[in-house]
């Protein structure tokens, strides 16, 4: 199936679906990004011409090439931070009490050597393969490593070094020496499997903002948020008020919040797991590096919009399933797609779903519109055919 499409500018979105009408719809990504340079258009606005039930006629399969493979350690944070994992670091990616003398024994099979210098132990790889400069703690334990410092040579960059040095591990097979477990590993072999094959989007009904909602028992209404759009908060706001959903699941709070978010909007006031809650809450929110920055609270965090969304459904007793990966830093690496640590996380979103009941998404709407085959939806749907989606299809942005 051919993916371009002719140029073709528009001054309104309206013009813009009128013209893609006529048109066959792209089936990669790649035809994705090409509408969106020709039309000046964001990606959030392929929603209109993605989606099952905007356009009378099949959707076409879509297909991805990873750039990635599931990994069971977490190594990838190394190049994010640009070759070098700090003391400061040491607690969110490397595992605690591992001592130096485990590492030298255990680097000694494949003949790495080292030696200890004034900033720490210094292992040289075989075959003049690079230089990892490792950092120990007052008890003699790993807290950091550099493959930068040492490997700054065009022959032998910091990847180049990381490389080898990640080949002796994986020999070796000791992955558990130097990096933390990936919590999210079973989740990318999802993607990974579901990415291997021609993927057709699960259907979703678009309904217009001002639109009366009506939802089943096994109905899933989703919105599509930008972040930062006090518009979307309202709508959602109004949809909780109204009684026709039991349960919301939002981005803006990892999974591993579940307890304390079923305890903000159930427990009594001021009963200690309420307290607990609202402490763990607040405290995540500030100092989530992204989310609290969306929007102006005047400094006072339980006036933050964020926040309000739970007390409107604590006050209409409304369940709250928080949705993200736990870890901050495969949030950072996520991106957008086509990308494994993306998709993961619409895998991950799609796990925290209640079995039942009318209920309400809320979310950045790349994970819903962006990857048709791979976004939350679709997981969802896999999982469980009895579910059906509709998407709040709020006027774009050009």
């Amino acid at each position: 199936m051919n993916d371009t499409v002719e140029s073709h500018p528009a001054e309104t979105a309206e013009n813009v679906t009128d013209h893609l009408k006529d048109q066959e719809l792209p089936t990669t990504i790649e035809g994705c990004e090409a509408l969106i340079g020709q039309y000046g258009m964001e990606l959030y606005n392929l929603q209109r011409c993605l989606i099952t039930e905007t356009y009378e006629k099949p959707v076409p399969s879509f297909e991805y090439n990873l750039s990635t493979s599931p990994t069971e350690y977490n190594y990838d944070f190394v190049i994010m931070l640009s070759y070098i994992v700090s003391a400061e670091h040491a607690d969110m990616f490397i595992p605690k009490n591992i001592k130096i003398q485990q590492i030298i024994e255990a680097l000694a099979v494949s003949n790495v050597t080292y030696k200890k210098t004034d900033e720490g132990y210094v292992f040289s790889l075989p075959d003049n393969g690079g230089e990892i400069l490792i950092f120990s703690n007052e008890n003699d334990e790993l807290c950091g490593y550099d493959f930068a410092s040492l490997n700054n040579t065009p022959e032998r960059p910091p990847s180049i070094a990381l490389k080898n040095f990640l080949t002796i591990v994986q020999k070796l097979n000791i992955y558990q020496l130097f990096f933390k477990q990936n919590p999210y590993f079973e989740a990318e072999k999802e993607v990974a499997n579901a990415a291997k094959q021609p993927l057709t989007p699960i259907p979703v009904s678009v309904i217009k903002p001002d639109e009366n909602v009506e939802l089943t028992t096994n109905d899933i209404l989703i919105i599509p948020d930008r972040h930062g759009d006090q518009e979307k908060i309202n709508r959602l706001t109004e949809i909780i008020e109204s009684g026709k959903v039991k349960w919301l699941g939002i981005e803006m709070y990892p999974h591993t919040l579940k307890k304390q978010m079923q305890d903000y909007v159930h427990a009594p006031n001021g009963s200690v797991a309420f307290e607990e809650a609202k402490k763990a809450i607040y405290e995540h929110l500030i100092s989530s590096h992204g989310w609290r920055e969306k929007f102006d609270d005047g400094g006072d965090i339980s006036a933050h919009p964020y926040i309000k969304i739970l007390d409107v459904c604590r006050k209409h007793n409304v369940d709250v399933y928080p949705l993200d990966t736990s870890d901050l830093d495969y949030f950072k690496i996520s991106g957008m797609g086509p990308n494994l640590p993306f998709f993961t996380r619409n895998v991950v979103w799609s796990q925290q779903i209640p079995p039942n009941g009318p209920g309400v998404i809320f979310g950045g709407s790349a994970h819903f519109i962006e990857s048709p085959g791979l976004n939350v939806q679709d997981f969802i749907g896999r999982r469980d055919s009895s579910r059906t989606f509709k998407i709040m299809d709020f006027p774009p942005h050009l």
